[in-house]
């Protein structure tokens, strides 16, 4: 009998010691729960210690904040990077979203899942002004005389700073997403 409980601690022992040094790395050791991947939320616990303790580095632990799943992302010039959608699930997210307010202002983060600051959205309140070049190209551009919500983000991007402004447009029930460079180029229009 005592030789076979020495053998099951053997092999428990091992796993048990495995298992806690992945958490306390902060390692993902398996896909988000069933239960987080409604829609898009997950739970903070779930998000991995390097994510949190680089959020709580650059941010005010105290605010109140969401934490959102996100499967892919690119920050490449090539591709839409500063366009998201926190709807997107998936089991094994490679990075992870961070929704909260400062002093008023809506935030969101987008952290890979080795905790490095990819992308920030930060909102702009109707007093803002947005670059010259981005208000004189709205002013020339098909939606010149559509109003301006207060759906106005400045995005960027962490590994060059570039920023790209979105600005939400609507007339009648017709609602639309522009995204302008700094130099008032229009990147992408966009129907909400």
């Amino acid at each position: 009998m005592k030789k076979i409980f020495n053998t099951i601690a053997a092999l428990i022992i091992p796993v048990i010691v495995t298992m806690e040094a992945s958490a306390q790395d902060g390692v993902s050791t398996g896909p988000v729960p069933e239960e987080a991947n409604l829609p898009g939320v997950v739970d903070k616990k779930h998000v991995p210690y390097v994510v949190t303790n680089n959020y709580y580095r650059d941010y005010n632990a105290a605010l109140p904040d969401t934490w959102y799943v996100y499967p892919q992302y690119s920050d490449s010039d090539s591709s839409d990077w500063y366009v998201y959608s926190p709807s997107l699930v998936s089991g094994m997210p490679e990075y992870y979203i961070v929704h909260f307010d400062s002093s008023g202002t809506p935030h969101k983060i987008i952290y890979s899942k080795a905790g490095q600051k990819m992308t920030t959205y930060k909102g702009m309140n109707p007093n803002s002004n947005l670059p010259k070049a981005v208000q004189a190209s709205l002013k020339k551009s098909a939606y010149k005389d559509w109003k301006i919500t207060d759906g106005r983000e400045e995005i960027t991007r962490n590994s060059d700073k570039k920023k790209v402004y979105k600005i939400t447009v609507e007339k009648g029930k017709e609602k639309r997403a522009l995204y302008y460079q700094q130099d008032g180029k229009l990147l992408k229009d966009k129907k909400e």
